[in-house]
């Protein structure tokens, strides 16, 4: 008897972990809508400054309003009984590294209680949305938690922390720490796979120390603790020098498409590419921009003091950075570098510019492999 596997109509990728709204979120529930909005307004002005916030919430003043977001003090508004899906919503809130909901109106992966006695039976009526209380707040000392409520957390394998809702500040920096410890982990990639046009030969190829140029910039990456990978325009290969390979999966878009094809592979790292026709690039600046990474920002780049410009092509792009790069790409951008100058990045300034000098002819590597041989 003959047995077939599985037919998969679509190809499967990675998908980012997102919850209902973004990757982090915590929706508020238990009390009128008027105390939820404070209380959603003083952590986005403590935390705003660190992460991208958005607020999720119904237009209480417009009722053709369907979904209301605000960054900061901005807003955005979209009309029409079924203007946005969920697609849209968490296309909209992507970027955002938290996601504060208004759990009256929308539930969230996450939840933050406040126990209203005149809220008790609206909030019984939503037991089924909370799956993950992280926090109860109580309005006054002499409170105590409902039963159905202790119930759930009874459950849980450590007990669940008790603020007062006056007292933001334990609350504040329970989130903070939360967010903290989910930050994105960080991936190298070796840009291997430029055709060299003006080398005339496979620059990652070349040789300045006893080995593959390529191989020399994996190896420093490791050595930094990083989960690293090379990239190659159109290989077979599975890996080279102990390292994995990532083939392109969009053809013909350089770097550019590199970048994206990592994220394909792990749209839920943050990734530190890098370019292999950097002869001098060195651990003590890998270190410098690892340690100033800001993953609040689409990118942390490196901008050399004399040039106007960042460099693309030794950069930490975040995972909020894929689907505004898929933005750009379909608005009919390829340039890493006009994404960097057209989206909001953390920038590392360079005064020491001699790691991030390139080589794009064989004459400029018959001078260096000179210079380099001197000096050994």
């Amino acid at each position: 008897m003959i047995t077939k596997g599985k037919h998969h109509k679509h190809p499967k990728i990675v998908k980012a972990n997102l919850g209902l709204h973004a990757r982090q979120e915590w929706a508020i529930y238990g009390t009128t809508c008027g105390q939820i909005e404070p209380l959603a307004e003083q952590i986005i002005a403590q935390l705003q400054d660190k992460f991208q916030m958005a607020w999720v919430d119904a237009d209480h003043q417009d009722k053709t309003a369907d979904f209301t977001i605000a960054k900061a003090e901005k807003r955005i508004k979209y009309f029409g009984a079924n203007t946005l899906n969920s697609y849209d919503q968490k296309s909209l809130l992507h970027p955002m590294d938290v996601a504060l909901v208004n759990g009256n109106h929308y539930p969230a992966a996450r939840q933050i209680v406040i126990i209203d006695p005149a809220k008790e039976s609206s909030l019984l009526k939503r037991k089924e949305q909370l799956t993950q209380i992280d926090a109860i707040l109580l309005i006054d000392q002499s409170q105590s938690i409902f039963p159905f409520i202790q119930e759930l957390i009874d459950e849980y394998p450590a007990p669940v922390p008790v603020y007062y809702l006056a007292e933001t500040e334990p609350l504040i920096a329970q989130l903070t720490q939360a967010l903290q410890e989910k930050q994105p982990p960080v991936k190298a990639l070796v840009l291997a796979g430029g055709a060299s046009m003006r080398m005339g030969t496979d620059k990652s190829q070349l040789v300045y120390f006893d080995e593959p140029h390529e191989q020399h910039l994996a190896k420093m990456l490791a050595s930094l603790g990083l989960e690293t990978y090379i990239s190659k325009k159109d290989t077979t290969a599975k890996e080279l020098y102990g390292f994995p390979v990532l083939a392109d999966r969009l053809l013909g878009l350089g770097p550019f498409g590199a970048i994206c094809s990592a994220f394909l592979f792990d749209p839920n790292a943050a990734w530190l590419v890098i370019a292999c026709d950097m002869p001098f690039m060195d651990e003590e600046t890998l270190k410098n921009l690892l340690s100033n990474r800001s993953p609040g920002h689409f990118a942390t780049a490196i901008k050399a003091a004399s040039k106007e410009f960042p460099e693309p092509l030794v950069t930490i792009y975040e995972p909020k950075a894929y689907p505004r790069l898929l933005a750009m790409l379909s608005q009919g951008v390829t340039c890493p570098r006009k994404f960097l100058i057209n989206s909001h990045v953390e920038l590392l300034e360079l005064t020491e510019e001699r790691p991030l000098s390139n080589v794009n002819t064989r004459e400029e590597f018959e001078e260096i492999k000179k210079g380099i041989e001197k000096r050994s």
